[in-house]
């Protein structure tokens, strides 16, 4: 009997598994990367900022090269929409 297993591909997942100490981090802060649309780097000689973009926040993760520490701070945008 032939059995098909369905794994799904999780393309955030997938990046932050390269970087296990910030997955772990994002995990413990109980962020959900559900509605997440893309994950933008922004880095300088001492500071790596991870930026966590859906369609009305933001989500930055501060820390460095080693993962030695780590600050967030979610941003909220306000959307106007004529529904």
């Amino acid at each position: 009997m032939k059995q098909s297993i369905k794994q799904r591909f999780d393309p955030k997942i997938t990046f932050l598994s390269s970087k296990p100490k910030l997955l772990q981090y994002i995990r413990d802060v109980d962020f959900s990367l559900r509605d997440v649309i893309s994950i933008e780097i922004d880095s300088s000689d001492s500071i790596h900022q991870y930026i966590f973009k859906g369609l009305g926040f933001a989500f930055m993760v501060e820390t460095d090269s080693e993962f030695t520490f780590f600050k967030n701070k979610l941003k909220i945008s306000e959307i106007m929409a004529d529904l």
